[in-house]
């Protein structure tokens, strides 16, 4: 049996008791969800709430990590950070849609996945010949994936081939197999170089992102048993 760790955050204004109360109200509804089941993985199997009244952690990643190296398995604790995760002041669109996402790669286009062919859209805010650009560079590093991909499959076909002992071990089909592995993988680097080299420059056209200040949060943790 193992430990499920589970987290919820609540307004860093509440008391100690306020915070001990919808603590409460999370186990009593995991109790009413799962039962007497001793190894749900939920709140329901948490005995009680510690909460620490330390100096304010800096963030939730730090406050996470304090909290995980002090609670034991069926415990849950609670402790407060700042909010300062970062937000775009400044983020570009693509097709009239807000599309962008402070974790992609990449900003100057983006992938439609919602329809056939997976078209490649550049963002609004460029000129049209950085979205000729933006769409070109794309393009080519999404091919260079794909045959890179295509040739990684044909290797390990291979592999598997030359394994079979009924079979004759072809070593010039198996050495050229190889060869064309790394030469789309060198294909794939250089599509992927240029991208980010174009994407970068036009990055600080489309985007700006500074810390956010959020207020303070209370986070608790509970380590559950499943």
């Amino acid at each position: 049996m193992g430990t499920n760790v589970q987290t919820f955050r609540v307004d860093g204004s509440m008391s100690e008791s306020e915070v001990q109360r919808v603590f409460q109200d999370r186990v009593d509804a995991a109790r009413r969800e799962y039962g007497n089941d001793p190894y749900s993985g939920s709140f329901a199997t948490c005995e009680g709430l510690r909460v620490y009244e330390v100096e304010i952690l800096e963030s939730e990643a730090k406050a996470e990590s304090f909290l995980d190296g002090r609670t034991c398995k069926r415990e849950a604790s609670a402790v407060r950070f700042h909010d300062t995760r970062k937000r775009a002041v400044k983020a570009p669109t693509y097709g009239g849609v807000d599309g962008f996402s402070a974790m992609a790669q990449f900003v100057s286009a983006t992938v439609d996945r919602t329809k056939h062919g997976l078209p490649v859209v550049p963002a609004d805010q460029l000129t049209d010949r950085q979205k000729e650009l933006a769409v070109k560079r794309m393009r080519a590093h999404l091919d260079a994936v794909r045959i890179a991909e295509d040739a990684a499959v044909r290797f390990a076909a291979a592999l598997r081939n030359a394994g079979d002992l009924t079979k004759p071990l072809d070593v010039p089909k198996l050495r050229k197999v190889r060869k064309d592995v790394l030469a789309t993988l060198k294909k794939r680097e250089q599509a992927h170089d240029a991208l980010k080299e174009f994407d970068d420059r036009m990055r600080e056209k489309l985007v700006k992102v500074v810390d956010g200040d959020r207020g303070t949060h209370w986070l608790v943790l509970g380590a559950c048993a499943e």
